[in-house]
């Protein structure tokens, strides 16, 4: 388990050179690090990435679409989107990447990243929806090469 605030730690050389010739994206629960993990990644490889929140002023339905039509080779996606985005670009054969990465997150650092918020519910309802899209892409996506970061952290007392 990582210490707060210390995402890079997870980014490796090997991670960098594994990915460096591949098509890949970046998902995972809101707050989970992502875009920071994309940031530093993208910064390291020098590569162009889109981030899904971007896209947030779009009808919820017309996302994905908007997004798929957006990328290109060499560009990182990143976003909660990720997984509407994979599960369009698999139905439609319009997205297939190469890997994906996945910032996993456990509850009680995703409550802690959530402390100034009222309404847990929501993040846990939201997040847990969010998993069952990925869950259910995974089930008819073999090919594509899924690595787990763990982004869980030692929640500061």
């Amino acid at each position: 388990m990582i210490k707060y605030g210390e995402l890079d730690s997870l980014i490796t050389s090997e991670l960098l050179e594994h990915l460096c010739d591949k098509e890949f994206c970046i998902a995972g629960f809101s707050r989970s690090g992502k875009n920071i993990i994309t940031k530093s990644i993208c910064s390291q490889l020098d590569r162009k990435f889109i981030l899904t929140d971007d896209y947030m002023h779009l009808p919820w339905a017309e996302q994905s679409n908007a997004l798929i039509a957006d990328i290109i080779p060499g560009v990182v996606v990143e976003g909660v989107r990720v997984p509407h985005v994979l599960r369009k670009g698999l139905q439609e054969n319009t997205y297939r990447p190469d890997v994906c990465i996945w910032c996993e997150i456990d509850w009680d650092s995703l409550e802690y990243c959530y402390r100034d918020t009222e309404d847990l519910d929501k993040i846990y309802q939201f997040n847990t929806g969010l998993q069952s899209v990925f869950d259910g892409w995974l089930m008819f996506n073999p090919p594509t090469e899924i690595i787990v970061l763990d982004t869980s952290f030692e929640v500061p007392q």
